[in-house]
């Protein structure tokens, strides 16, 4: 995503590199990114996958962020993974995608063509939490409500209720950047 309100004096946005491995690696490097960087009040913002890579970092930077955005994401609890999250028919479609190599998941079709696999790993391995994230005061998810079998259905029918989340629905499907990108950077403005 680019807007110039986004290049203003006192903005950064960073985006997490493709996975390699594992949730932890990625987790680690963003952890790592806040601490090398200094970075004092971080407003982390998550979308599909990325939510549990996300959580993970802000578990461990959680008194320098600010607030935690998810849209159409991951939100795991201690011990959860993408695998355990998803439907069957997510799972069907994981094992599906990786059957030319057995490690990778390929991008479904219809994704933006700079869509690169995830290893199979990183969908199973469950996330490790010490809850340090759950205390940060401003927590926001975003439910496209025009994507009937959006993973995170779940996810959305749990916060919802949960004390702490301010849940929002979006009548969008899964490509936020490419159906509301002008709503998305004022939403994430607003949350300044």
């Amino acid at each position: 995503m680019t807007s110039t309100r986004s290049r203003s004096p006192g903005w950064a946005i960073g985006a997490t590199s493709p996975l390699r491995r594992s949730t932890s690696t990625p987790t680690s490097r963003r952890a790592a990114h806040h601490r090398a960087e200094r970075i004092e009040r971080a407003v982390l913002c998550a979308h599909s996958y990325g939510g549990m890579v996300t959580t993970g970092a802000a578990d461990r930077v959680a008194e320098h962020v600010e607030a935690l955005v998810y849209i159409d994401a991951q939100v795991p609890r201690d011990g959860e993974s993408l695998w355990s999250l998803v439907t069957p028919s997510f799972r069907d479609a994981f094992i599906d995608g990786a059957a030319a190599d057995g490690f990778s998941v390929a991008p479904p079709p219809g994704l933006d063509e700079r869509a690169t696999p995830h290893p199979l790993a990183s969908f199973i391995q469950p996330i490790r939490r010490t809850g340090a994230a759950d205390g940060i005061a401003k927590k926001y998810f975003v439910w496209p409500s025009e994507w009937e079998d959006s993973p995170t259905r779940l996810i959305y029918e749990r916060l919802r209720d949960e004390p702490g989340w301010d849940v929002r629905t979006w009548p969008i499907g899964h490509d936020v950047v490419g159906q509301a990108t002008d709503e998305l950077v004022d939403f994430l403005v607003s949350v300044i």
